[in-house]
């Protein structure tokens, strides 16, 4: 069964069409240039609903405006056009509160703090800044990302895939209601890529959030998500969506299946084509 199918503005589960959105993307461009010089058209007409708890994956070539549209979605990037909610709630509404959670391509930990107090960095900055927020259970974090015995390390203590443990417990230190990352894994390794995809999913399976993963690796897209949107050269519009009908959990075993090859075979000849075109 070929899962590809032309895009329809749904990312999610298979089967789950008719879900209200959670995510709701409704027409969004983005335009940068400073005035007087000639605009470039990141984005255009961008609409996307993803229901409560999926996992999606932006994909698509360099420049495509993945991480761009990660922003908006973040409201760290305000759209020239259109508009994105988050459970019915304006996206700026969630960052007020600090419940959008965010993995940068970097960890981005402060060298100078432990690793216990990296975690604890965005509850002290929401507040600080009047919001109020459930203390985190930092050791529980740490031991949900495998860090347990670490939290009084220093950063440059820590592996590269060790570190990303920690962006990844730091963003979910808020109990956000969202998850974005943009390419989080990219510094690392293979194996440990690998590795991470999988207690991403055990992390992701146990908390329930809904995801947007930004990633430039096909096979990593089908393997962690409900379903992948195959983004067209800039301007970034929706080329594709394609649902990911794999069972859950997924384990390392399922990259090896005809299924699976089929998948990301899928995903490279829409890319292939649409680079040709």
């Amino acid at each position: 069964m070929d899962a590809t199918a032309p895009a329809s503005g749904f990312a999610g589960p298979p089967g789950a069409e008719h879900t209200p959105a959670f995510i709701s993307v409704e027409g969004v461009g983005v335009t940068y240039g400073p005035q007087g010089a000639e605009p470039v058209t990141a984005l255009s007409d961008i609409a996307l609903r993803v229901p409560e708890g999926a996992f999606v994956s932006l994909v698509g070539p360099s420049g495509c405006g993945k991480s761009t549209l990660l922003k908006c979605v973040a409201d760290l990037l305000q759209p020239s056009a259109g508009g994105i909610s988050i459970g019915g709630v304006p996206a700026s509404d969630l960052r007020r509160q600090g419940r959008i959670g965010m993995v940068f391509q970097q960890p981005n930990l402060m060298p100078w703090l432990r690793i216990e107090d990296n975690v604890r960095l965005l509850h002290r900055l929401v507040a600080d800044r009047g919001v109020a927020a459930a203390a985190p259970d930092v050791p529980a974090l740490l031991r949900l990302v495998g860090l347990d015995g670490f939290g009084r390390k220093y950063p440059s203590q820590l592996s590269g895939g060790m570190q990303s443990r920690a962006a990844l417990a730091r963003a979910l230190a808020l109990d956000p209601t969202v998850l974005l990352m943009d390419e989080p894994f990219a510094a690392l390794d293979e194996i440990t890529r690998d590795r991470m995809g999988i207690e991403l999913m055990r992390i992701w399976s146990q908390f329930g959030k809904t995801v947007l993963f930004v990633t430039h690796s096909l096979a990593e897209a089908v393997f962690l998500s409900d379903a992948v949107v195959l983004m067209t050269p800039r301007p970034g519009r929706i080329a594709r969506i394609l649902q990911v009908p794999l069972p859950r959990p997924r384990t390392p075993e399922m990259r090896l299946t005809d299924e699976f090859a089929h998948l990301v075979a899928a995903l490279n000849r829409d890319l292939y084509r649409m680079l040709a075109a």
